[in-house]
């Protein structure tokens, strides 16, 4: 988008390009010209104009990258990502083998002696509602005196399957945190892209809102120097008074939209650096 405030005071050029030829009673000469002068405050780039406004420029990439790494709303989206992670894996521990180890001592009442117990075990939960076992019981008989030491043990396998409501139960939970987790990463990803557009957005917005108060700031002082060309003409009797009167209403009228785009300006400023760092 364009500004081109020039339009409403073109009429005036000639006769601010006169005024230095009507002071010194010579010919108008580009060296002479004083610096606020149109000779000197028309025809600038817009790219100048942004760059005498105060701030640190800073390039688009770099203010992505920031709100990638620091916005709220994102890491908000990467703390629900990993509570998803975490709630799958807790859910697939369901169907983790498990090992349980046992170790007892049993004392014979009649003849004091101790007898030790070992067990060991191994379990392993399938997703359609299996469960297996497998247990090995070992454990020392107490003998009487004279009689050797003898051992035993028991080796059981156990099997376990749900045949109604109870079948491929056990993997609900599972199917569950994955929907949620994929939710989590879709959610992610929708939030990466609101944070690079809303940034993208408010950059060039930030753009267009210093464009604007640089070509109002520029038209301020083109008015300025419309008003003090008038007056010196007015001074010599050249011009009546209401061209004076007539430029004082034209640079209040520019100070009022510089001051309403500087505003904007910041605003825009302000917004940006929410997109950014904020949420």
């Amino acid at each position: 988008m364009r500004v081109s405030p020039w339009s409403s005071v073109a009429r005036w050029f000639p006769v601010a390009a006169l005024a230095p030829a009507l002071a010194g009673g010579t010919p108008v000469q580009a060296q002479e010209t004083r610096p606020d002068t149109l000779a000197q405050v028309v025809g600038r780039p817009i790219q100048e104009l942004v760059a005498t406004l105060p701030g640190e420029p800073i390039a688009l990439a770099e203010l992505v990258a920031v709100a990638l790494e620091r916005n709220v709303d994102l890491e908000v989206a990467r703390a629900r990502r990993r509570l998803s992670d975490a709630s799958l894996q807790i859910q697939q521990g369901v169907f983790d083998p498990q090992a349980t180890l046992g170790w007892g001592l049993t004392r014979a009442a009649s003849e004091g002696e101790r007898s030790p117990s070992w067990s060991a075990g191994l379990s392993q939960a399938l997703p359609w509602g299996t469960r297996l076992g497998l247990a090995l019981d070992a454990a020392r008989d107490p003998a009487a005196a004279g009689v050797p030491k003898s051992y035993g043990a028991d080796l059981a396998f156990t099997f376990s399957q749900p045949l109604l409501e109870g079948l491929g139960t056990l993997d609900t939970g599972v199917r569950a945190a994955r929907a949620l987790r994929t939710a989590a990463a879709g959610d992610l990803r929708r939030a990466q892209e609101a944070v690079v557009a809303g940034v993208e957005l408010g950059y060039w917005d930030l753009a267009e809102a210093e464009a604007i108060q640089a070509v109002l700031q520029r038209s301020l002082e083109i008015a300025d120097a419309l008003l003090f060309r008038n007056q010196q003409l007015a001074e010599r009797e050249l011009i009546p008074e209401v061209d004076v009167l007539t430029a004082r209403s034209g640079v209040a009228l520019r100070r009022a939209g510089f001051i309403s785009a500087r505003q904007s300006r910041e605003d825009a400023a302000e917004a940006l650096v929410f997109l950014a760092w904020g949420g």
